[in-house]
């Protein structure tokens, strides 16, 4: 996040906010199909290279619309501009965690539900490193298949958001002009 922060800083004083927003967001899609692209024997580095594109992109977003806030408000109410930005980020994060944790746990128990012998107890020890040795190695497989399915379509939910989010941008980019 700390390089799109500073990139973000060289951009927002050439660039309309809409604009550096909109690149922001195209490089988080690219970084959310990256993620469902890759398989469930990826190994960890290139997760670690796909998080850092989509931290990128994070770090831009989070930086424009703090400088953004700030200068559509009047000297004497920078930190109240500043404080509800952040308030709204934080409640934005919390509700799509909620959204996103209820698909997960769906998708966990549909994909529980869909194997004989599977239960979400077992899952629940699968993603424990304390207790993943307490399950027999028939059913790590299976239980793997059900998390990297129920990450997937959360991942999938995801680039519907950002999508959405660019259209959002476009249309007020669109607005602005007019």
């Amino acid at each position: 996040m700390g390089r799109g922060s500073f990139v973000a800083g060289k951009m927002l004083p050439r660039m309309r906010v809409t604009r550096v927003l909109g690149i922001a967001l195209v490089d988080v899609l690219v970084g959310i199909a990256a993620v469902l692209c890759l398989s469930i024997h990826t190994v960890y580095p290139i997760f670690l290279g796909v998080s850092a594109v989509l931290g990128f992109g994070f770090g831009i977003i989070i930086t424009s619309t703090t400088v953004e806030s700030q200068n559509v408000v009047g000297p004497d109410q920078i930190g109240m501009a500043t404080s509800f930005n952040t308030l709204s980020r934080t409640l934005g994060q919390t509700l799509m965690i909620s959204i996103y944790g209820i698909i997960f746990n769906g998708r966990i128990s549909a994909g529980v539900a869909g194997h004989r012998g599977l239960d979400t107890n077992m899952m629940n020890k699968l993603v424990n490193s304390q207790t993943v040795h307490e399950l027999s190695a028939e059913v790590i497989p299976p239980l793997r298949g059900v998390l990297f399915s129920a990450l997937h379509t959360v991942y999938l939910t995801c680039a519907v958001v950002v999508v959405l989010a660019l259209a959002a941008n476009l249309l007020g980019h669109q607005r602005r002009r007019a």
